[in-house]
């Protein structure tokens, strides 16, 4: 038999409940009156929004306390905000019964917010003259941030405490506990209060409303069903707003769940919080399905018995993330200048799996500590918008959209951005710069950059560009360059590097991001003739490097070759294409080791200078260990270090350019892997100094220097743009204009990744001073006999020469060599032009060359040549 409250005996009780009831919510602007609050009260005033605040003086601990009659069932309720997050310093104690004014020094009950971390929660405490039990705890977390609630504690009689919150500050008061402490019961001569201890930037940080102390007057009113959640797919949590009679709340005939659900198994009341039952089903739930939970005839600690009631819910199998389940899908870095998006930084998420995954306790990064998600429920092919969390309602027009309080700044130029799972593996990380976009135009702000391929996702940077969407983007939807065509490369290795201080560790690079099993088996690997390999690591985050440890370090001046299992895969498992390449400890770079061996100061409209350096020597270098100046006289000195290492080899060359890209699609490329994305200097078109040094301990080290100008150009062509000056001879000097032509028409007018149009290499005269290797010329542009080749050597130093062209005529036509001096040996070179600036006729000519030294000694040479060509050219 159930007590039930009657009329006489709320009658009887009316004075008391008159008397020991408190209210205050400061609408009066008067502490001193009705009720009048006592302790540090010059340590409080009331706000221009009529709540209490603290406004103390210094950093410290502030006490409001008030005497009173407290009932033994009673209800407390109150509104606070503490606008930081608490911590042991900053702390609060609401002292809900205690039988001294120093509130905490004697018995009673408080609650106490104070924690330091994430998860911080409202905590209910017995004192026992003076010592603190733990009773209960609220939701973990609930109050780590800035605090903003509205609390309710009931007690009855029979010691039974239960507490309510709303953490959005209202009066929607959700269950946190149950707990029973009868230790010490109402009374007359009580007290209620705070306590507020704070640093000094908290001196005026807590905020109270809306005080009430009442008695709680007998229950009448039949338990509420709050809610349904689906724990797992066979089992139930449902939660109800009063604690709940056993005996009702665990009968299984009280509850159907429609959808063949049927009745529970089991039910079971929770030991601690008896307004939460579980229920164990009989059937499985189905995911992504919703149900119906219809209660009936469960009655509360007071005999109370609910009729039928109703209410819905979802179950989701939330699964594990694996890598590549979620995608980092689109960034927009620089939102600035708008073109019809909103202004704000934001990435997207894509869960491209099967999974239903709940994205609590992830983590975001662009390089420092992942700032965590909260709960999330992420469905199968699905995009959610990431931001700041004040940039929530701009963007929420474009979908789902999660807010974080610190959404980690994107750089405008590029960044590394890491999404983590809850066990801290790395589910996706991109690596974006400003050349992801693959328009200048966008580049500059506006516009997102999308992910081109969800399956190719080996690919890394090689798989972004920018959005081709009207309105600067695709929050929300299929991105505006998707292509969904399935991977089926497999990786390429680049190339294979050592450094000259570690000789014991090889890095082998590859076009993208590899398998981490088949990666990281060292049996996949083998240096023919080399040291043994003891150890694979795959270097994150990327996975495009594999870093082997070796046994023995490699020796200078040898070239080891590196074989690779076919059994090496990608991460999606195709598996790799080319399976060798050649390493070798690269060396010292001394002068004309390397030398400048075709330059492109003036590309076409749009187009990128290039320089192609060429290996001389017998020896391997490492790129990354040169720097490239403009040291042009007169103008400001610009030096671009080569940031990449990168092996050189002998006989071999390397183009360094800004957009290898560009310069492929200009130009024929025989190997690509010459190719060294870099910064150059500026380059001006009608001359400029082009220098390759490297550091040292004493200074910078010239390995070769060329100053160029417009006019060594072949002087026949209408229009340098676009096109190349060659070295003719890799062993000539590098400053001898005759030792630089224009690259030939044949070949499109450049050579980036081999051997140059015009190459010669100059042998000594079998004649006395002059020979003419080739007598024929024909000056059109395809690389074959385009100039005539005058080699030269002397019997010794000191010789002036005066070189001159004439027709079968006797008419002078070119001038090559006015008074000059000569080396001991060199060549010179006619391009079949003439003084007048045209182009010498089809026939006969004859060079002339008249050779002497100041003490008399005189020589005269001549030899007949052809300018062969087109007739009527």
């Amino acid at each position: 038999m159930y007590l039930q409250a009657c009329p006489v005996f709320l009658l009887l009780l009316m004075p008391y409940l008159l008397n020991a009831q408190i209210s205050d919510d400061f609408s009066d602007g008067d502490l001193s009156n009705n009720p009048n609050w006592q302790g540090n009260s010059n340590h409080f005033i009331i706000n221009s929004e009529s709540q209490l605040q603290l406004n103390a003086p210094a950093a410290g601990t502030s006490m409001l306390f008030l005497p009173t009659a407290i009932a033994d069932s009673a209800v407390w309720e109150m509104y606070l905000n503490m606008d930081f997050p608490p911590s042991a310093a900053n702390s609060l104690h609401l002292v809900l019964q205690s039988d001294v004014q120093g509130l905490l020094n004697g018995n009673g009950y408080y609650l106490f917010v104070g924690e330091t971390g994430d998860s911080d929660a409202i905590h209910f405490y017995r004192l026992d003259d003076g010592d603190a039990f733990l009773l209960a705890s609220g939701t973990l977390g609930a109050v780590a941030n800035s605090p903003e609630v509205r609390i309710r504690m009931e007690k009855n009689a029979e010691g039974s405490w239960a507490l309510f919150t709303d953490y959005a500050g209202g009066q929607n008061f959700m269950p946190e506990f149950t707990v029973t402490d009868e230790t010490y019961g109402g009374g007359n001569n009580l007290f209620f209060g705070l306590l507020c201890e704070y640093t000094a930037t908290r001196t005026d940080k807590f905020f109270f409303d809306d005080f009430l102390i009442k008695p709680l007057l007998p229950d009448s009113q039949a338990p509420v069903l709050i809610s349904a959640n689906a724990i797992s797919a066979m089992e139930v949590d449902v939660f109800f707003n009063e604690p709940l009679e056993e005996t009702s709340a665990t009968e299984p005939m009280h509850y159907f769940i429609d959808n063949n659900i049927g009745q529970p198994a089991a039910v079971f009341l929770d030991n601690m919080d008896k307004t939460l039952v579980h229920l164990i089903l009989q059937n499985t739930l189905t995911s992504a399905t919703a149900y119906n939970l219809t209660v009936e005839n469960i009655a509360d600690i007071n005999g109370n018995i609910d009729s039928a009631q109703n209410i819905s819910f979802d179950y989701f199998k939330i699964e594990t993330s694996a890598e590549f389940d979620i995608l980092i899908n689109e960034i927009m870095a620089d939102p600035t200048p708008a073109v019809a998006l909103p202004p704000v930084e934001f990435i997207e998420l894509y869960n491209r799996s099967d999974k239903i995954l709940n994205l609590e306790g992830y983590g975001f990064s662009s390089g420092g500590s992942p700032q965590i998600f909260p709960a999330y429920v992420f469905s199968p092919k699905s995009y959610v918008l990431v931001c700041e969390e004040e940039d929530v309602d701009s963007l929420a027009l474009f979908g789902e959209v999660i807010g974080l309080g610190d959404f980690p700044s994107l750089v405008n130029s590029g960044d590394g951005l890491s999404l983590i799972n809850t066990d801290g593996n790395v589910l996706h990380f991109v690596d974006y710069t400003i050349d992801s976009y693959g328009d200048p135009q966008k580049e500059a702000g506006g516009w997102t950059l999308e992910l081109i391929n969800p399956l190719a996702i080996c690919q890394g940077k090689f798989n972004w560009r920018a959005s081709v969407s009207l309105l600067g983007g695709t929050p929300g939807q299929p991105n505006s360059i998707l292509n969904e065509s399935p991977d089926t490369l497999g990786p390429d290795l680049i190339r294979a590097f050592v450094k000259n201080n570690q000789p014991d560790f090889l890095d082998l690079f590859f076009n993208e991001g590899l398998d981490k099993t088949t990666a990281q088996k060292i049996n996949n690997y083998s240096i023919l003739n080399g040291p043994e390999i003891i150890a694979a690591n795959l270097i994150p985050p990327i996975n495009d490097l594999v870093r082997l440890q070796l046994n023995a370090p490699l020796i200078p001046s040898i070239v080891y070759e590196i074989i690779l299992s076919d059994s090496i895969a990608d991460c999606t498992g195709n598996f790799i294409l080319k399976k060798s390449t050649t390493a070798a400890l690269p060396e010292t770079i001394n002068n004309l080791d390397l030398i400048i061996n075709e330059i492109l100061f003036n590309p076409n409209t749009g187009g990128v200078d290039f320089l192609e350096i060429y290996n001389r020597s017998e020896k391997v270098f490492n790129l990354g260990d040169l720097v490239i100046g403009n040291l042009q006289e007169g103008v400001d000195t610009v030096v671009r270090e080569i940031k990449s290492n990168k092996l050189i080899f002998p006989n071999k060359y390397a183009v360094l350019t800004e957009s290898p890209s560009d310069v492929s699609a200009n130009y024929f490329i025989k190997n690509e892997d010459a190719f060294l994305k870099n910064g150059l200097p500026s380059f001006n078109n009608d001359e400029g100094n082009v220098t390759l040094f490297r550091g040292s301990a004493t200074g910078a080290v010239i390995i070769d220097a060329f100053d160029y100008r417009e006019d060594f150009h072949h002087p026949l062509l209408d229009d340098y743009n676009g096109v190349s000056l060659e070295r003719l001879d890799p062993n000539g000097p590098t400053q001898d204009p005759n030792n630089w032509h224009s690259a030939a028409a044949v070949v499109g007018f450049a050579t980036p990744t081999y051997q140059n149009s015009q190459n010669i290499s100059t042998t000594s005269p079998v004649n006395d001073f002059f020979e003419l290797p080739e007598k024929k010329l024909s000056p059109d542009g395809d690389g074959y006999q385009d100039f005539l080749q005058i080699n030269y050597k002397t019997d010794g130093p000191g010789y002036t020469a005066q070189v001159k062209i004439f027709d079968m005529e006797g008419r002078p036509v070119k001038t090559l060599l006015n008074n000059g001096l000569l080396a001991t040996e060199g060549f010179l070179r006619w391009d079949g032009d003439t003084d007048r600036g045209g182009k010498a006729r089809i026939g006969i000519y004859i060079l002339y060359a008249r050779v002497f030294r100041p003490a008399g000694t005189v020589k005269v040479f001549r030899e007949t040549c052809v300018v062969a060509g087109r007739l009527g050219n």
